[in-house]
């Protein structure tokens, strides 16, 4: 009997080395990449190398990644570019585009639409983009075109015929104007005072509603060291956006180690030159002054909601005035072509490009110093970054950047 009990007794022994032997080889199978941290004998707890919680794998955060995403691609998709894997990895996360915009469109303005419908004819109504140069007023203007129509002007405007007997432009039927009758990129004190060569016969200046178009300064301030247009100042591509004299400015155009900022002329005609302190200057009091406009209807918009937002912000606008939505049975969509036209547009943004670039952070501050943020900081307009939800990068930028 005892013979038999220790019989028994060492084949259950073996069975359980046999068992743990079994065991301990599965777990180091699945411990693969794995870090034992185990405590004594009775615990056993397994951590990747990378960081990743047990359960989880790379398939699942790459999918979490690309979700994040999803907005992006939707955007990209709609606009008729077909979704690589190159594509979507260059494309920036929603929550780093919220992080820069916010969730939300912003538009100044609105509370003025009611007003605008009640004492502008409506047959005689129009819609015009204005804004700084680089500002995406030819996208807006050509996305108003396509989805938005003031009814009442579009019945009026067809039985009209030109004095040469051909029929009126489309733009002239739909009240979709190219700009404003007294330039796009003219200061808004210009309105009745001044009539553009372009898009301002037979125009009612009164009966404009301007949708002026604002940008994030710091990346504004980087689309002019790309294509300054009528602004003239002296600068380096080692150092633009440039607000404080460096090493590389001073000696030039007059620049010394005592100036304080770096000026900037704007030709907006070519007889009517005006002069700022800098770029940041130009941006501050363009648009302050169509901030301060209490005396008639106008709407001010960012240029990243054009990308980020389109379908909400063309619908506003065009409500506003009094217009009907169309041709948008499928959505309000752009298309991934640069919107811009003509030979002093040459290599603008395509849709891609401007989602990828003003999407992020990488592009923002371009070759700004330290000095350059610091001042940036201190004297954009203060309700303007407020109201339209442009944060302050942190001054720590430096010179190579």
């Amino acid at each position: 009997m005892d013979r038999l009990l220790f019989n028994v007794f060492l084949a259950i022994v073996i069975l359980s080395g046999l068992m743990n032997i079994a065991l301990y080889t599965l777990l180091d199978n699945e411990a693969t990449n794995f870090h034992d941290i185990g405590v004594g004998k009775q615990l056993r707890v397994f951590v990747r190398e990378d960081n990743m919680q047990p359960n989880s794998n790379p398939k699942s955060n790459s999918n979490a990644k690309s979700n994040d995403k999803e907005p992006i691609m939707n955007i990209i998709s709609a606009s008729g570019t077909a979704l690589t894997p190159e594509i979507i990895d260059q494309l920036p996360s929603w929550s780093e585009v919220t992080s820069l915009y916010g969730s939300t469109p912003q538009i100044v303005g609105l509370d003025q639409c009611t007003n605008f419908q009640l004492h502008i004819p409506k047959d005689d109504a129009y819609i015009a983009p204005s804004g700084l140069f680089n500002t995406g007023t030819n996208l807006l203007s050509e996305t108003m075109q396509k989805y938005c129509s003031l009814p009442s002007r579009s019945q009026s405007k067809k039985r009209l015929a030109h004095p040469n007997g051909e029929p009126p432009l489309l733009r002239q039927i739909s009240g979709m104007l190219w700009q404003v009758p007294w330039g796009k990129h003219n200061p808004i004190s210009w309105r009745k005072y001044h009539n553009a060569v372009v898009g301002s016969t037979n125009v009612e200046q009164t009966h404009v509603l301007p949708v002026a178009i604002i940008k994030d300064p710091f990346h504004w301030m980087g689309s002019m060291c790309r294509h300054s247009y009528a602004a003239n100042w002296g600068h380096d591509p080692l150092h633009c956006p440039n607000l404080v004299p460096s090493e590389v400015d001073i000696g030039k155009r007059g620049i010394t180690v005592s100036s304080k900022s770096i000026p900037v002329t704007v030709a907006f005609q070519q007889d009517k030159k005006t002069q700022y302190d800098s770029l940041l200057d130009l941006w501050n009091k363009w648009y302050g002054e169509y901030l301060e406009i209490k005396e008639f209807p106008r709407l001010i918009i960012r240029f990243e909601d054009l990308l980020f937002h389109l379908e909400e912000t063309v619908t506003e606008i065009c409500h506003c005035a009094g217009g009907t939505v169309i041709n948008a049975e499928n959505g309000i969509h752009l298309k991934n072509e640069a919107v811009k036209k003509g030979k002093a547009h040459g290599g603008s943004n395509g849709l891609l490009s401007a989602i990828s670039r003003y999407g992020s952070k990488q592009h923002r501050l371009g070759t700004m110093t330290t000095n350059d943020i610091q001042h940036a900081n201190e004297n954009a307009n203060s309700e303007l970054m407020k109201l339209f939800h442009y944060n302050y990068p942190e001054s720590t930028a430096d010179s190579n950047r």
